[in-house]
């Protein structure tokens, strides 16, 4: 703001060293009052292209905020799709397996199946045993070729029943261990 004392007035008008105190803050308060609306003016104007940028800058962040929404829920939706198939496979693996406790529980089946077997086939030898030992008592006695004859015949189908049992008894014992495999499977 310049001084209205060092200004030069209109002609005709005295001279600033003579105008009243009065004239003067007249002149003073005008001059202040353009001053101050040409910075209100600025400052609105600062204000409002402040808004507008604000605005654009708020418009540019919501865009980009909105593209990111939309990429985190394809994103999202893609791992829920592959989280989903992950789960199904656990599932259908879950399903196949034999648990720890069913696998020793059918080893321990057959492994008591394996006992009993050998029992029995100890038994029987040891029967078989005997019954040669009677069969070589009676040969040496000379019983007579008959009851050899007959005595051999029995044997032989003692012998073969046996091997009969022994035979259904391996095949038995396989097919429980083909089972439990197929089954593990």
């Amino acid at each position: 703001m310049t001084d209205p004392i060092h200004t030069e007035r209109p002609s005709g008008q005295q001279p600033y060293d003579v105008i009243s105190l009065r004239e003067y803050f007249t002149l003073w308060v005008t001059r202040l009052e353009k001053d101050m609306d040409g910075r209100f003016k600025a400052s609105d104007e600062a204000v409002k292209a402040a808004l507008a940028a604000q605005k654009e800058l708020t418009a540019t962040a919501f865009a980009s905020s909105e593209k990111a929404i939309v990429k985190a829920e394809e994103a999202q939706r893609e791992y829920n799709v592959r989280s989903n198939e992950f789960r199904g496979q656990l599932d259908d693996q879950a399903k196949l397996l034999i648990t720890r406790t069913e696998a020793i529980s059918r080893f321990e089946t057959i492994d008591k199946r394996g006992e009993e077997t050998k029992l029995r086939h100890d038994a029987e030898i040891a029967s078989l045993r005997a019954e040669i030992g009677n069969l070589r008592e009676s040969r040496s006695e000379g019983v007579g070729s008959n009851i050899s004859l007959r005595d051999s015949r029995t044997q032989g189908n003692i012998d073969t029943s046996r091997m009969i049992t022994i035979i259904i008894a391996a095949v038995g014992i396989s097919v429980g261990i083909i089972e439990f495999l197929l089954r593990s499977q």
